[in-house]
């Protein structure tokens, strides 16, 4: 699969650094994301940073959120080579990586693991979940750093701690090893989201970090991003 290229007309201000204010998930996921109550097609693009035992590999990334249950997201390396390909549809996934000639088939809620990245216990449609979460805000009475929010994908709920300082959070599912942290407020048009997140495991052998530098809200998308034959 070649290189994918994504247009980004929306071009989002980061904040500047030095400069990082509070980032209270109740009023990001309630208020400053209300935005994004309407909005099913997302484009993404920014840079990201692979960590395990194996060592830490770095590139840049591209995703596309389709709707709830679809997903594209490239990794590339130096000279734009492919590294990882990911396209979920649907109950199904497809990924591919420099290490292997063909697409391998397999169902989004089957763990994904990755020798040669060093990741496991991560799902395909994590990815989407984590990447760019939507959420609401459970009202049930969580108050201070701790509080509950609820997937629009699926209804899952997730706990959220705040940091003292509400300059970073953490995100998490009850049962699974997989957490993310989120920081650094992007401002978007309508709103504002969190621009440097970790999804990491807790048993501390990897960790995934991205920081979203472009952002672009319903955009049209090409079928070929979701082709997964030669």
């Amino acid at each position: 699969m070649g290189s994918a290229c994504l247009m980004f007309a929306v071009t989002v201000s980061c904040i500047p650094p030095g400069d990082d204010p509070p980032i209270n998930p109740s009023i990001l996921f309630s208020t400053g994301s209300q935005f994004l109550s309407d909005i099913s097609t997302v484009a993404l693009k920014g840079s990201i940073e692979i960590e395990s035992a194996r060592g830490r590999e770095s590139g840049n990334f591209s995703a596309i959120i389709n709707g709830k249950d679809s997903l594209f997201f490239l990794v590339e390396g130096p000279f734009k080579a492919d590294l990882f390909t990911l396209v979920t549809t649907g109950d199904s996934a497809f990924a591919k990586s420099r290490d292997m000639e063909s697409w391998r088939l397999m169902k989004s809620s089957e763990l994904l693991e990755l020798p040669e990245y060093g990741i496991e216990n991560l799902t395909p449609s994590d990815l989407g979940v984590y990447i760019f979460p939507q959420f609401y805000l459970e009202r049930s009475g969580d108050t201070g750093r701790r509080m509950k929010l609820i997937s629009k994908s699926d209804n899952t709920v997730f706990k959220v701690t705040a940091a003292g300082d509400q300059k970073s959070f953490i995100l998490e599912r009850e049962g699974s090893p997989i957490k993310a942290s989120y920081k650094k407020a992007l401002k978007i048009t309508g709103g504002q989201y969190p621009s440097e997140i970790s999804v990491f495991d807790k048993y501390g052998t990897w960790r995934v970090s991205v920081i979203i530098e472009k952002v672009r809200l319903s955009p049209k998308i090409s079928p070929k991003i979701w082709r997964t034959t030669q």
